[in-house]
């Protein structure tokens, strides 16, 4: 059988055992019948069976033979595929065979090549340590040697006197001991050499500082130094310079009988000869030339110190004397008023001058210090010694004893009317100005709004005050700077703040009426000064807009809560007062007429009492007010319970007719307003009409309280419902109560009478 040549084409594939079923076997049997070459529509009968089955067979056998030659075609290809298949499955499994027995040889066993290399690898790592070792142990003891070498070299200088270069020697040997140790702690040398050499260097600090010491002589109280520059053949530079490098303090052989120099207070006397110098302070009957003084300081540290230890052992002292300086000498010599600028700025010049000579020396760096000179600013500090002063000043005025001696408010006299009239005309064309400018205050006059009363009583706390804002709004224009304007605006701001803090806490502690009303009239004459200087200053900017257009507001809200919290107060004590008269109404009104009496006249006494404290203090619409809330108080307090009543006799009726009289009495201090029976009644007591038509109608006959309904009398004090209870309770049940109740009610409709109360 012959290989199947791959470039042959294709046969179709072998039927399989069980061919596909027939989709449509109608169709498929009438094909068959068309290959017999017989019509569709032949009739069934045997012969046509028998020949269709023939058909079929042969077709079968067809198929048959197909299939088995196709086999007989292939058969030689799958045999040699089977062989070449199973050929390489063996050389395949050769391989494996051949890859164990490798690696075998490779990592099993102890003559293994894995293993000679890792021994090889695993020698030379451990020769290459030997060879670090050893390389380590003769540094290491190299560095030990050197140590000692030091620590001996430190020995040798300082018995030769050279304490610098000693220092310098046993601080390096020091210095490699310790990190040695701190390397290898597991080494006892360096462990050693360690202690060895911190003790040698402690010695060494302690001899150079007692011949530091030795070399220093104070006297006269600290105030007389002396110091020897060369002392057994040892200057006293390389001891400064020995104790710098061993890094000890100077102080005590320096720094500190330096410090106690009073140069600030005494003139500094500098004696300088070959071998010492001797700096001493003396007193001096005429003013002390500080910034001198100072620079004299700097010289005599200049002559003690060369120039390499300047910056080690004099920058301290040095920064320190400055620092004092500016503290207990500059800062409060800062002037409060502008008058005081020049003679300041001059001298902080000669201070500057002072400072930049300690610099040139080497003795300080202004640049490394937050607080020098080059950095003061002349109108910083004023400013800030100027709030502080004036903070204080207006907080001592306002804790100080409140007088009860007043003043007029003062005029706004620093501008002419005619100044203030033009401020007031320019104000629409300044557009950049956003702050409310008109006056706030109801205390000024309607005719010019820049006038202040005459006849409102202010206290000399607020003229003070005003005084201070007064300096400050001047000063303004005095000191120099971009930021003066602003600066001073804020001081403003701060000294009001202050006065409202102090405004409301002594409110909440309660004070009389008569500081009460002087506290308000101080908080508006505050607000108006405001207001005043906003127009004014409006030339200004924003700046002083901003600052006093915010107070305003606020002031004046502070002077209406005071007021209202005081008429509150008092109003509310005049009623709690009148308490017991609704036990004396109820235990009855002629039993008590003299308690209730008293009662009456005192409750009159109290308000007219207030009408005098008032009276110029603050102006008549404010004072009308007040005592018309009082009045009225009073009033509706005792009109209330005689509204409540349901029954009162002719007695009671005639009793309390005489005694409610009492209370019309202080409707005279209302001036010019009629209160007779035609009158229209007063503005600032709303009930007062109706507690006069209340008494009238206690004592009138039906007839007439109907004839007053009729003409209209009552229509603007009394309502239909409070005039019907009155009749009620004064008159006896009838035909003509009832007829008087119905036309009570019939001129409600007729606008006779009010409906409601």
């Amino acid at each position: 059988m012959q290989p199947m040549d791959p470039a042959s084409p294709k046969r179709p594939p072998a039927p399989s055992a069980s061919p596909p079923p027939v989709a449509d076997p109608v169709r498929w049997a009438r094909d068959r019948i068309a290959a017999l070459g017989l019509a569709p529509d032949a009739p069934l009968t045997p012969d046509l069976l028998e020949r269709l089955t023939a058909q079929l067979d042969r077709e079968k056998a067809a198929l048959l033979q197909e299939a088995k030659d196709l086999i007989a075609h292939h058969h030689g290809a799958l045999v040699t595929f089977r062989d070449q298949a199973a050929e390489a499955t063996a050389t395949t499994s050769r391989a494996q065979d051949e890859l164990r027995a490798i690696q075998e040889q490779i990592f099993t066993g102890p003559n293994a090549l894995a293993k000679q290399v890792r021994d090889t690898l695993r020698e030379d790592a451990e020769a290459r340590q030997r060879e670090a070792d050893l390389r380590l142990a003769q540094a290491l003891l190299k560095r030990a040697v050197k140590i000692d070498a030091l620590a001996k070299s430190s020995d040798q200088h300082a018995a030769a006197g050279s304490y610098a270069l000693a220092a310098e020697h046993i601080t390096l040997a020091a210095r490699k001991a310790v990190r040695g140790a701190e390397k290898h702690p597991d080494l006892l040398v360096y462990r050693s050499a360690r202690k060895v050499v911190t003790a040698q260097r402690a010695a060494l600090a302690a001899a150079v500082l007692a011949r530091a010491e030795s070399c220093i002589a104070v006297a006269d109280g600290g105030q007389r130094i002396t110091v020897t520059l060369h002392r057994e053949n040892v200057q006293f530079a390389d001891l400064l310079a020995a104790l710098v490098a061993l890094e000890q303090s100077t102080e005590s052989c320096l720094a500190g009988p330096l410090a106690g120099l009073d140069v600030l207070n005494r003139e500094l006397v500098v004696d300088a000869t070959l071998g010492e110098v001797t700096v001493s302070t003396r007193s001096t009957d005429g003013e002390l030339d500080l910034p001198a003084n100072l620079r004299r300081y700097a010289d005599a540290l200049a002559l003690l110190l060369p120039p390499p230890l300047r910056a080690t052992a004099g920058l301290a002292p040095c920064a320190a004397l400055i620092q004092r300086y500016t503290r207990d000498v500059l800062l409060p010599r800062i002037p409060t008023s502008p008058a005081g600028l020049p003679a300041f700025s001059a001298f902080l010049g000669s201070s500057l001058d002072t400072e930049s000579h300690f610099a040139a020396l080497g003795l300080y760096n202004p640049a490394e210090r937050e607080w020098s000179l080059a950095h003061f600013s002349v109108p910083r500090a004023y400013l800030a010694a100027q709030l502080h002063s004036v903070l204080a000043r207006v907080r001592d005025l306002l804790i100080a004893p409140v007088s009860p001696e007043t003043v007029a408010a003062a005029g706004f006299d620093e501008h002419g009317a005619d100044d203030a009239a033009a401020v007031l005309a320019d104000l629409p064309r300044r557009t950049a100005l956003r702050a409310p400018l008109a006056s706030k205050s109801p205390l000024l006059a309607r005719g010019n709004a820049l006038a202040f009363p005459s006849s409102a009583q202010i206290s000399q706390t607020a003229v003070d005050v005003a005084s201070v804002l007064d300096s400050l709004v001047a000063g303004a224009r005095q000191v120099p700077g971009p930021d003066s304007a602003a600066e001073h605006a804020a001081h403003v701001a701060a000294v009001l703040d202050l006065y409202l803090m102090h405004t409301h806490a002594r409110r909440r502690s309660g004070v009389g009426l008569r500081e009460a009303m002087v506290a308000h009239n101080d908080a508006m004459f505050l607000a108006d000064w405001c207001t005043k200087r906003c127009l004014v200053e409006a030339g200004e900017g924003e700046v002083w807009a901003r600052a006093l257009a915010r107070a305003v507001p606020r002031l004046v809200q502070a002077a209406k809560d005071g007021f209202r919290r005081s008429l509150a107060a008092r109003r509310s004590e005049l009623v709690q007062g009148m308490r017991p008269l609704e036990g004396w109404f109820a235990s009855g009104i002629v039993e008590n007429r003299d308690a209730i009496a008293e009662l009456l006249l005192q409750v009159g006494g109290e308000i007219k009492a207030q009408a005098v404290v008032l009276k110029d203090l603050i102006p008549p619409s404010l004072r009308l007010y007040w005592l018309g809330a009082m009045y009225d108080a009073a009033l509706s307090h005792v009109l209330n319970e005689v509204l409540s009543w349901d029954d009162i006799t002719a007695a009671e009726s005639e009793e309390l007719c005489s005694q409610l009289q009492t209370l019309l009495i202080p409707a005279h201090l209302f001036g010019a307003h009629d209160t007779g029976e035609d009158a229209g009644g007063i503005p600032w007591v709303p009930r007062f009409r109706a507690f006069r038509d209340t008494v009238e109608v206690l004592n009138l006959p039906l007839r007439a309280i109907l004839d007053k309904l009729r003409a209209g009398r009552f229509r603007d004090s009394l309502a239909a419902r409070e005039i019907a209870h009155l009749v009620a309770a004064l008159f006896q049940d009838s035909d003509v109560r009832r007829a008087a109740l119905a036309e009570i009610a019939e001129g409600v409709k007729s606008g006779l009478v009010r409906g409601s109360a």
